[in-house]
């Protein structure tokens, strides 16, 4: 596929996406609560388009992508399992007069 065709989908993409994000209530609950996923969803579609283009390319970006961000995404992930477990720990802890 030509650049030119793979830069107009991506455009199209990212414009939709964009607008997805900050309009629809689902959007923007991915946007505040799960950042990262919304990155990892925005560079997946990018190596997508590149993909349109050159295939190897992708996959060595795709390739670098995955190495630098897992620990990005594993440590989100430990954060948000210790917010969650300390507001449950303040929900169920012991209240005055009980």
């Amino acid at each position: 596929m030509s650049l030119t065709v793979a830069l107009v989908v991506a455009g199209c993409f990212s414009i939709a996406y964009a607008a997805f994000l900050a309009l629809s209530d689902f959007g923007l609950w991915l946007r505040q609560e799960l950042t990262w996923l919304t990155v990892v969803i925005g560079c997946g579609a990018t190596l997508g388009c590149i993909a349109l283009v050159d295939v190897d390319a992708a996959g060595l970006a795709g390739l670098f992508f995955a190495v630098t961000g897992t620990p990005i995404i594993v440590e989100s992930l430990i954060r948000t399992w210790r917010n969650h477990r300390a507001a449950q720990r303040a929900q169920m802890g012991p209240r005055d007069g009980e």
